[in-house]
């Protein structure tokens, strides 16, 4: 039996001990990487007791109320101070409707950056849970002999385990089956609404990844997937508005009655299990359903500390290929970042690899670098879930269309249900190798580099990061973008972003999803040529106060 320790809080302030311990009494999943304080475990259940009166002893908490349950082979124990009540700090409509960020969730989800308080609360992240269970039962309208399921996964952030409880309390209060896969990657979590298995309890009714990308630790959030894809903008602000009510009505008595349902309610599943699998056999029915057809191949894997290191162990290894690398501490977990894909090129030509594979944090993105150490990405319009949805409406015009892929890696294929999967884009370079491996065309991955081969790379290319005044970003940001497609000719503007041509190179300048930052794009023939587009865009924005314009300044030296 392991004990976890997790939110053991004095009764001050008006604050009582909640959910104080879980103990499971089945061996802990692996992929889970729990850790658990060695002097929290004790091997047998009637020793909980006292041990709990012992860890207690200094909250001065005179009337507990103790409650055991005991199923899917796990035992849960809650103390609840029985006199005191929860108290719910008050969040407003706005508050949850700040944590949009297109068609995901994106908050603060654990303190440590100043100036960034905390704004994914358990309490929020409970109520956003519980709107996305009545959003998904006003939709899928089961009879009433069928609860619905929900799975839950989470990227390795410091914070998962703590926002994957409370999704759970969430889903389980609003009377919906929940599923706990652990350490997963997000497409992962779209495939277990499309997966037919009994034996993993799929396909499930809808999933939630919990992650937040490549952004810094302290920040977290929300993915949401049925099996028609990922919710869209609107959907999201339907549930953050759900979410704002739903909150206004909790209790100290509901939020214990979530957490007596989870107990009940909740199960575990290796679903990354089936996911890779399907990944090994796509690669061998590519080879002619050979068992190993990457045997001899050595491969790279960076995952960045990120939920991709799965690829290397459970992907490459079973295909037969040398693997190394898995987990890179000492850079963020971007195909994008300039420092990241350095990284990955040095490990490549180090280790004498035939090729590199690099992932973000919850592996819908990726990025490949060949033996001699060059990695390409396509450019296309920002904005991934924008650019699956014109493939998907060019498709149904009858238009084929079957490649939707952004600048930041996000690449959706047709045959893989529009789903930007990092793992199954790298499937797919893997398919070429070990086909080609297989009917002795070709030499190692030069496969691989002879398609890429006379495609030029701009002369000169870079990124400015043009920061705004928080108060003003929203605001400042649009007109400054809007106003922006009036400095000259050949310009296009596409919501809150334009594009402009000029000097034989171009420039895009957009409003970052992401942060209060005006990112900027700019490639040209030459140095020179990219000094005049900053010009015209410095001469456009320098009457914006709000907009932080020195990294521009230095580019240009002015």
């Amino acid at each position: 039996m392991l004990v976890q320790i997790f939110n053991c809080r004095a009764a001050l302030s008006g604050k009582v001990v909640q959910h104080v311990l879980v103990a499971h009494c089945c061996q802990q999943d692996s992929q889970l990487r729990t850790q658990y304080q060695k002097d929290c475990c004790t091997p047998y259940r009637h020793k909980l007791l006292p041990y709990i009166k012992r860890k207690l002893a200094w909250t001065q908490v005179s009337s507990m109320q103790l409650r055991t349950f005991s199923k899917f082979n796990r035992g849960i124990v809650y103390c609840n101070a029985a006199s005191s009540a929860t108290i719910i700090q008050p969040v407003d409509k706005g508050a949850f409707l700040k944590l949009q960020n297109g068609s995901d969730i994106r908050g603060v989800a654990v303190d440590g950056v100043e100036g960034e308080p905390v704004s994914l609360t358990e309490p929020v992240t409970e109520a956003i849970a519980t709107a996305f269970a009545a959003w998904l039962l006003d939709r899928k309208k089961p009879d009433a002999s069928r609860r619905l399921k929900v799975s839950i996964g989470h990227d390795s952030r410091i914070s998962a385990q703590k926002l994957q409880d409370a999704v759970s309390r969430g889903l389980a209060g609003a009377g919906v089956d929940v599923i706990q896969y652990g350490l997963a990657s997000t497409p992962a979590m779209f495939n277990s609404v499309i997966t037919k298995s009994e034996a993993f309890l799929c396909p499930v009714d809808g999933s939630i990844m919990i992650t937040a990308s490549h952004l810094p630790y302290n920040r977290n959030g929300f993915k949401f997937f049925t099996d028609a894809g990922g919710l869209g903008k609107v959907d999201i602000k339907e549930i953050l508005e759900r979410a704002a009510d739903i909150h206004k009505s909790f209790t100290d008595e509901s939020l214990r009655e979530s957490e007596y349902r989870a107990a009940q309610c909740v199960k575990r599943v290796d679903y990354m299990s089936v996911y890779t699998s399907d990944l090994v056999k796509a690669v061998q029915k590519a080879a002619g359903n050979k068992e190993k057809p990457l045997e001899g191949f050595h491969i790279v894997v960076d995952a960045g500390n990120g939920a991709g290191g799965f690829f290397a162990g459970k992907v490459l290894e079973p295909l037969g290929a040398i693997t190394s690398g898995r987990l890179f501490p000492n850079h963020i977990p971007n195909p994008e970042d300039k420092e990241a894909m350095k990284a990955i090129t040095r490990a490549v030509l180090d280790n004498k690899a035939d090729l590199g594979i690099i992932f973000d944090t919850d592996v819908d993105r990726s990025a490949a670098v060949d033996s001699s150490g060059r990695g390409k990405h396509h450019r296309f319009k920002r904005g991934y879930k924008n650019v699956i949805d014109e493939a998907i409406r060019l498709n149904s015009f009858g238009e084929e269309s079957h490649l939707a892929i952004e600048t930041s890696g996000h690449g959706a294929l047709k045959e893989n249900h529009w789903l930007d999967d990092g793992a199954y884009l790298m499937v797919k370079l893997l398919n070429k190798l070990a086909s080609a491996k297989a009917s002795g065309v070709g030499q190692g991955t030069k496969v691989l580099t002879d398609m890429v081969d006379g495609l030029d790379e701009p002369g000169f290319a870079i990124e400015l990061r043009l920061k705004i005044d928080q108060n003003d970003a929203d605001l400042n940001g649009g007109i400054e973008v809007s106003g922006l497609s009036n400095v000259t000719d050949g310009s296009s503007l596409i919501n809150a972003q334009v594009r402009v041509s000029g000097y034989g190179g171009w420039f895009l300048l957009r409003l970052s999803l992401h942060d209060p930052v005006l990112p900027l794009n700019i490639e040209a023939p030459s140095n020179e040529e990219a000094v005049k587009l900053g010009l015209a865009v410095l001469s456009a924005v320098r009457e914006f106060h709000a907009i932080d314009t020195s990294a521009l300044d230095k580019f240009v030296q002015v």
